[in-house]
């Protein structure tokens, strides 16, 4: 119970600056893929505070950059989940 309490306060801390950079993605992904951010408006990263660029990085800004957005895999998951847990979570 300890690790998962630590595993959610630093991801909230660590997402803590991602915050201001949300609204500047939602701005334009709104519009470009609005399903995606459907998903992630519905998801428990958002609901927990974890912005955009706590997975995808913090290098694209626009059109002219998006060669900059970082693919998640899982080793990007597991830089704040247990794979084990999230192993658990895919196969139910």
């Amino acid at each position: 119970m300890r690790k998962v309490l630590l595993v959610l306060f630093v991801a909230a801390f660590a997402a803590a600056p991602s915050l201001a950079a949300v609204d500047a993605c939602l701005k334009c992904h709104k519009t470009v893929t609005p399903n995606i951010v459907s998903d992630w408006e519905m998801s428990l990263h958002s609901k927990n505070d974890v912005g955009c660029d706590a997975c995808h990085g913090d290098g694209h800004t626009s059109a002219k950059d998006v060669d900059k957005v970082l693919t998640i895999t899982a080793k990007t998951c597991a830089d704040c989940h247990d794979p084990k847990t999230m192993e658990l979570r895919i196969t139910r």
